[in-house]
């Protein structure tokens, strides 16, 4: 897949417009390090997109930055980040992007210069690792396969159309295929919409099976060619839509909604987390953003209300209470 994605997909390409991230982890042979990216020519890198869960991570603070530009000791990877190395390794790449291993968490200026740069982050990466299965960093990418699920069988309509085709087709599929993904932890987490939408591609390491997702192609190991996969995750691919569309009002308004529906440890990061997407739309749009909403056509944005009970005010400021961001709940517009 990556290897058909980099050499024929013309729109599959990493953003040359966005800087390296400040640090990135070094994944050599036998060390595992911190480095300055200023110290680097033109490199490419992997992100991670994973949950934290309730699994007390090392990140990276004041006190421990210039060790970890030293090594990053084995203490210091969950499972998650092992693997996740193993994987930068096994793809031909030195270098790895992981949140809480890359931005300094208890230096409010280095998170917020860091947390504004996402989309340079994810949009310059060579390739997303995203650990969809896990539900924390004890977990890890790679499960072991239990039995096979029933499978999910269905005609395809005028198969003729496509030349590998001769007479009458069936797509056959786990029938658990779609919620493996769709339902998998991460895929509610809210920061991991910007994480799925910004990078050129995508690995998702699911219980039952990897999936991979790029501007030209949705796979996985179970169909890995079948150009039909789309239609049953075409929710899902929300994002890989909006990559190929112009992006809109409508086009946000669907975003928002989708958006509002996921988690967050941190309300206070309802705005932060879906940043790096509203610059997307900011260049295109050229237009003014204003606390999740546009200065064009404001009024009309305006109208949104509540999908389902509201949850208690948050005690922190959050956003204007005009801002569907204020509400802390699933919106409709």
């Amino acid at each position: 897949w990556l290897r058909e994605c980099t050499t024929a997909h013309a729109t599959c390409s990493s953003s040359n417009d966005a800087r390296l991230p400040t640090r990135l982890i070094l994944v050599a042979r036998y060390r595992i390090y911190l480095t300055m990216s200023t110290a680097l020519g033109e490199v490419k890198y992997a992100t991670l997109s994973h949950c934290w869960g309730t699994l007390k991570l090392t990140t990276l603070k004041k006190e421990n930055i210039s060790a970890f530009q030293h090594q990053i000791p084995d203490s210091a990877l969950s499972q998650t980040f092992r693997d996740a190395i193993d994987i930068t390794r096994y793809l031909g790449l030195r270098y790895l992007w992981i949140d809480s291993l890359c931005i300094v968490h208890d230096d409010a200026e280095d998170w917020a210069t860091e947390s504004s740069l996402m989309s340079d982050v994810y949009s310059g990466s060579h390739i997303n690792l995203a650990a969809s299965g896990a539900k924390d960093g004890s977990v890890g990418c790679f499960f072991t396969r239990t039995d096979p699920s029933p499978v999910f069988i269905r005609t395809i309509e005028d198969p003729n159309k496509h030349s590998f085709f001769n007479g009458p087709a069936y797509i056959i599929h786990p029938s658990d295929l779609v919620s493996s993904l769709v339902d998998a932890p991460l895929s509610s987490r809210a920061w991991s919409m910007q994480e799925r939408f910004l990078p050129p591609r995508t690995i998702y390491f699911t219980r039952k099976e990897i999936f991979w997702e790029c501007c030209e192609r949705f796979a996985c190991q179970s169909d890995p060619c079948s150009p039909y996969l789309r239609s049953a995750f075409s929710n899902f691919l929300l994002s890989d839509r909006l990559r190929k569309e112009n992006l809109s009002m409508k086009a946000w308004a669907q975003l928002v909604q989708w958006y509002s529906t996921c988690k967050l440890t941190k309300q206070t990061d309802r705005l932060v987390a879906i940043s790096g997407i509203a610059r997307a739309f900011e260049s295109q749009l050229k237009d003014f953003y204003l606390c999740g909403l546009w200065r064009n056509n404001l009024e009309m944005q305006l109208c949104w209300g509540l999908h389902g009970e509201p949850n208690p005010p948050s005690k922190l400021y959050v956003a204007p209470s005009w801002s569907w961001a204020s509400c802390g709940t699933a919106v409709d517009y």
